[in-house]
């Protein structure tokens, strides 16, 4: 088995405020088309992992590596999108399972990288899908079988709980978006999941000129960011929005929807988040 399972329970290690959301180094690339982001950029980026349920609860066959991402809040918790966790194809054998913390590379040697076991998930009760995307509402929990054994390579982030952030619309901010979606190939002739974690920073932009990309209506739970060639891709979905603030990142979004991207593997329009400071306290309160 290449990855790590975890089956010891460790001691509880519930880490605060004031020791969340520092990585061991950061720097600048695109998400997209960008650069590999180095081990401990974002140490609490997860990677989503989906089961065949026949073998459920001994999971020999997974599959989706980087489909879907979650982000580490604290020590049993991962939040990422509803929809990564709402199975809506009743025909699909493949059922979420785990998540891979630590990990830049999702290639067979996980450097860093550890897999923790999902016990059960809390879905926001006001989650709505409304084909082909979700429309609000689109955030969930994921509750670990075991606690987390933080490392320089997994560490939570902080939740957006400072006043200053909860009055904040980040219209102006330039925050940062990571994850596993859509690059292009060497060729630029097709685009597939990217193996390795890539991110950049991208332009938070005001509702009223979002709405200009979309049919349906923006909400103020919502939250969009990116431009043309900049911003989130198919397999980013369930990746953080993350503001730095005060020497640290703080969740602001997760990636909820958007278009897909060109056969450069480019975006053409902002995508659309689920806006943290709108779900705080039901985020606070299924900790």
């Amino acid at each position: 088995m290449f990855w790590m399972l975890l089956l010891v329970l460790s001691p509880l290690n519930v880490r605060s405020q004031e020791e969340c959301g520092v990585p061991l180094q950061v720097g600048q690339s695109r998400v997209v088309v960008g650069s590999e982001a180095p081990p401990g950029a974002f140490p609490w980026i997860a990677s989503l992992m989906y089961c065949l349920e026949d073998e459920m609860p001994f999971c020999k066959t997974h599959r989706d590596y980087g489909s879907c991402a979650g982000t580490v809040i604290n020590n049993r918790q991962v939040l990422t999108a509803a929809h990564c966790v709402v199975r809506r194809n009743p025909l699909s054998k493949f059922v979420l399972d785990a998540v891979i913390l630590g990990a830049v590379s999702l290639n067979e040697s996980l450097l860093n990288g550890v897999a923790y076991v999902i016990s059960d998930t809390i879905v926001h009760p006001n989650y709505e899908y409304v084909e082909p995307v979700a429309e609000n509402h689109d955030i969930a929990l994921l509750n670990l079988k075991d606690v987390v054994e933080f490392t320089d390579f997994i560490k939570p982030i902080c939740l957006p709980t400072l006043p200053d952030l909860l009055t904040k619309d980040f219209v102006g901010y330039n925050p940062f978006v990571a994850g596993w979606g859509t690059t292009k190939d060497a060729q630029g002739t097709t685009y597939s999941r990217s193996h390795v974690l890539l991110y950049q920073q991208i332009p938070v932009v005001g509702q009223e000129a979002c709405q200009k990309y979309f049919e349906r209506v923006i909400k103020p739970t919502q939250i969009c960011a990116g431009t043309v060639g900049n911003g989130a891709c198919f397999g980013d979905s369930g990746s953080a929005l993350m503001q730095p603030y005060q020497g640290r990142y703080y969740i602001i979004g997760i990636v909820s929807y958007g278009y897909y991207c060109t056969e450069d593997g480019n975006v053409e329009e902002p995508s659309v988040y689920t806006r943290i400071t709108s779900h705080i306290d039901w985020i606070t309160s299924n900790r």
